[in-house]
């Protein structure tokens, strides 16, 4: 399940489109802060190369409420 949700907000929706429109794309899009309540994409990361391949994702880390990302692209 992807977080990012296009009909919440237009101010939103017009970033992600601006990001989109030059080739970028995202890449940290499952939660980045997690509670026993709630889940929120806090950190971005975004990446607009088409020749690197990229990997990103989140580091498992069970002291904080906040994990860690990562981006690496070959």
């Amino acid at each position: 399940m992807s977080l990012l949700n296009f009909d919440t907000h237009v101010a939103t929706e017009q970033f992600l489109n601006t990001l989109a429109s030059y080739c970028f794309q995202p890449h940290i899009v499952k939660p980045t802060r997690t509670t026993d309540h709630s889940a929120t994409l806090v950190d971005h990361i975004y990446f607009n190369s088409t020749e690197h391949y990229a990997i990103s994702g989140n580091i498992l880390y069970h002291i904080t409420d906040y994990l860690p990302n990562f981006l690496n692209n070959n």
